[in-house]
């Protein structure tokens, strides 16, 4: 599959797919009698098991090549929309992969209306890439009913559920789930849920469980580091994770030296081989982004607008490339805040948060909310940004108050009466 857009290889926090369940044999239903099919089919849950953006690109390859060796392969048709649904996602927003998606999943339904997976499939395309929330419920409901013990299509049910902002539903779902069965990455979505509902004490709780199952689970240890910062705003946490894990997670390691007055070590960090620009589905952040706030704190103002104009030329394209990419908008957004284009740059961050807004999307908007902050406090309307920050200590975003105004991008306004009192009303 074509990528068009790089991500770096950082732990999935916030993230679990049906796939990774899956892994193993062909499944008796909607198998295949093609040997070749079965054994790309196979090297497909392999490769997915191993979660970097590397090892699902190819596992989406052995899932199209197992298609093409035979059409007529149902589980591959469903794990192949899911790789897509994922994989548009995260990384790869162009209409081409989410036309594929739906194809391949309207097709495993299609060949076997009576298989569980393939109306998950299309489930997953409703809920990853369309953001169609009834009718992913419509089709994970069925798949419920199909296989009724299969905890994986319940919990994505809660998944669906907390995307559309119903928590308590979401967390009834995601309990019934885990008490058929649980993994460190279930538990992780467990404990996001309740972090996402303030109930900070449970999460931390779930996420001690996790590392119980697997103490040496690298995506535990950091969602652990971050959650001292997200709900402490204490940052020790991550400092220790990024010194047992020294290469990689550049914009974490960005964060922490913006964060401790480290401009040098700042600049350091973005020097880290790696992907440029750093793409999740929260946001897309070119390096030169980041340059160009590094470069504003320590008054190089000629090398701060050199970078603004990298990150903007980065961001303009993209956006031409995805226009309906609400992190394009935004990106673009702060890289116009950094360079003077104040009612620009604004716009361009309102575009973003439209495109997603916190009321289709509980989990993505209220991210957008929080860039749209930065924009304004990066452009100088205090008074835009403060409203933003108000707005978004309001949504369920999972993060503490002071951990909000800890953010590098609001230092510059990080003074203001009104923001000092949400601080301290925690």
């Amino acid at each position: 599959m074509r990528s068009r857009i790089p991500i770096p290889s950082l732990p999935a926090l916030f993230l679990t797919l049906t796939l990774a369940a899956c892994a193993g044999e062909a499944p008796e239903s909607g198998a295949s009698d093609n040997p070749e099919a079965v054994a790309a089919f196979e090297h497909g849950n392999e490769l997915w098991a191993g979660a970097t953006r590397a090892q699902r690109e190819e596992a989406i390859a052995e899932y199209e090549r197992a298609v093409e060796l035979d059409p007529e392969f149902t589980m591959a048709h469903a794990y192949l929309a899911e790789g897509l649904a994922w994989a548009h996602q995260n990384w790869d927003r162009s209409s081409e992969v989410a036309s594929q998606a739906l194809l391949a999943a309207q097709r495993a339904v299609e060949l076997d209306p009576d298989e569980a997976a393939a109306h998950a499939s299309l489930g997953a395309y409703h809920y990853r890439v369309a953001k169609d929330y009834p009718a992913a419920l419509d089709a994970y409901s069925r798949a419920t009913e199909l296989a009724p013990e299969d905890e994986r299509t319940l919990r994505m049910t809660g998944y669906v559920a907390r995307r559309a902002g119903d928590f308590d539903e979401a967390l009834a779902r995601l309990l019934e789930a885990d008490a058929i069965s649980a993994t460190p990455a279930s538990v992780r979505e467990l404990a996001l849920t309740y972090r996402m509902m303030g109930r900070f004490e449970d999460a931390e709780a779930q996420l001690h469980r996790a590392l119980e199952m697997d103490p040496d689970a690298v995506a535990t240890k950091g969602a652990l580091a971050w959650f001292d910062m997200q709900a402490r705003a204490d940052l020790a946490g991550v400092r220790s994770f990024l010194a047992e894990y020294p290469e990689g997670y550049v914009g974490n390691r960005w964060y922490v030296a913006m964060v401790d007055g480290d401009l040098e070590g700042a600049l350091e960090a973005l020097e880290i081989p790696g992907s440029d620009p750093l793409v999740g589905q929260y946001g897309i952040r070119p390096r030169s982004l980041m340059a160009g706030l590094t470069y504003t704190r320590m008054g190089d103002a000629e090398q701060a607008q050199a970078s603004f104009q990298a990150a903007r030329e980065t961001m303009e394209a993209l956006v031409a490339e995805g226009p309906d990419d609400p992190r394009t908008h935004l990106g673009l957004g702060l890289a116009l805040a950094g360079l003077g284009m104040k009612e620009e740059a604004i716009a361009s961050g309102r575009t973003g948060v439209e495109l997603l807004p916190p009321e289709r999307d509980a989990l993505v908007g209220p991210q957008s909310v929080w860039w749209l902050a930065e924009i304004c406090a990066t452009a100088g309307d205090t008074d835009a940004a403060v409203q933003e920050i108000e707005r978004l200590a309001s949504l369920p975003v999972g993060y503490s108050p002071p951990a909000i105004l800890m953010d590098p991008w609001l230092q510059e306004i990080i003074d203001d009466p009104r923001l000092q009192g949400l601080a301290s009303s925690e």
